[in-house]
C-alpha cells in the first residue's frame, strides 16, 4: 500500500519511520485529489450503520455477502488487490496489493475472514462498528482490511476508529500502529492514500477540493495495531461544499 512520506512524518514516532518502509509502500505519488478536512466539517450525521438488535458480536454473513447501507455496501476489498500478510512485531494484518480493476468491484475472502460486526461498550452508548477479520495470526478481529464501495461517487468522506492496543514502548518510543486509507474512482485509480494515527478513538474527514466533480466510488481502511480497529459513524456527501475551499 502506498502512503505519502509527509503524512508519515506528522503522525508516527521517528523510530517508527523506518520501520513504516518494510510494512507500507511509502514511494512518492502525485498530488492527490482528496485532502483531510475536519471530521465535523462535513455536514451530514453519520449514514452508514449496522443493523444490530443486541449488545452481541458476530461476523457477518457468509464469504461473498456484503454489508448493504443506503448508498453502498461493504466488503473485505476490491477485486484486482491481493490480500496478503503483513506481519509487525510477530502480529499478522492484511496487507492488499496491486491495483483494482475497473469497474470497482467488492471482493470477500472464500474462506469466510471478511467483516465482524458488533456493538461498542456502554460509554459509546450501543453505537455499532464494523472491523475487518484477517485469516492470518492470532488477533484476526479488527486486523483486517475494510472495502467500501458507493452506488454513486461522492466527494467528502467520514469515519471514527477506536484503536484497543494501550500505549507500549517500541525501541523507547510509545506507539499505536497507524491506520492507512486509499480512495479510489471506479476505474481503479487512487484518489489519494494517507497513513494516520494517534489516540484512542481517531476522528477523519476527507474532500476533494471545492466545486470537484464528485469522483470517489470507494476506499479501503486496513491497519497494523496490535489490538486491532473498530470503525463507526461513517459518513459520506456527493456534494464538494464550497466551504471547504
Amino acid at each position: 500500500m502506498k502512503v505519502i512520506w509527509a503524512m508519515a512524518k506528522a503522525f508516527i514516532p521517528r523510530t517508527f519511520l523506518a520501520l513504516g518502509l518494510a510494512f507500507f509502500d511509502l514511494s512518492s505519488v502525485a498530488a492527490q485529489d482528496m485532502g483531510i478536512v475536519p471530521y465535523g466539517a462535513i455536514p451530514v450525521p453519520p449514514a452508514i450503520w449496522v443493523d444490530q438488535s443486541s449488545s452481541t458480536t458476530g461476523q457477518s454473513g457468509p464469504a461473498g455477502d456484503p454489508i448493504y447501507f443506503s448508498g453502498g455496501e461493504i466488503g473485505k476489498s476490491f477485486e484486482g488487490l491481493a490480500i496478503t500478510e503483513r506481519d509487525f512485531y510477530g502480529e499478522k494484518f492484511d496487507d492488499l496489493v496491486g491495483q483494482p480493476n475497473s469497474p470497482l468491484t467488492l471482493q470477500f475472502d472464500s474462506g469466510g475472514a471478511n467483516l465482524w460486526t458488533g456493538i461498542l461498550d456502554k460509554n459509546d452508548k450501543g453505537t455499532s462498528f464494523i472491523a475487518g477479520v484477517t485469516e492470518f495470526g492470532k488477533q484476526q478481529v479488527g486486523a483486517g482490511s475494510v472495502a467500501i464501495r458507493f452506488d454513486e461517487p461522492i466527494c467528502q468522506f467520514g469515519f471514527k476508529a477506536r484503536v484497543n492496543t494501550p500505549l507500549r514502548p517500541i525501541s523507547g518510543n510509545y506507539m499505536r500502529g497507524p491506520i492507512g486509507v486509499i480512495f479510489y474512482a471506479d476505474d481503479g485509480s487512487i484518489l489519494g492514500e494517507f497513513l494516520l494515527g494517534k489516540g484512542d478513538i481517531y476522528y477523519y474527514g476527507f474532500s476533494l477540493p471545492a466545486g470537484s466533480i464528485p469522483n470517489v466510488s470507494g476506499v479501503t481502511i486496513e491497519n497494523i495495531d496490535e489490538g486491532g480497529v473498530q470503525i463507526f459513524d461513517m459518513k459520506y456527501l456527493a456534494d464538494c461544499m464550497p466551504f471547504l475551499s
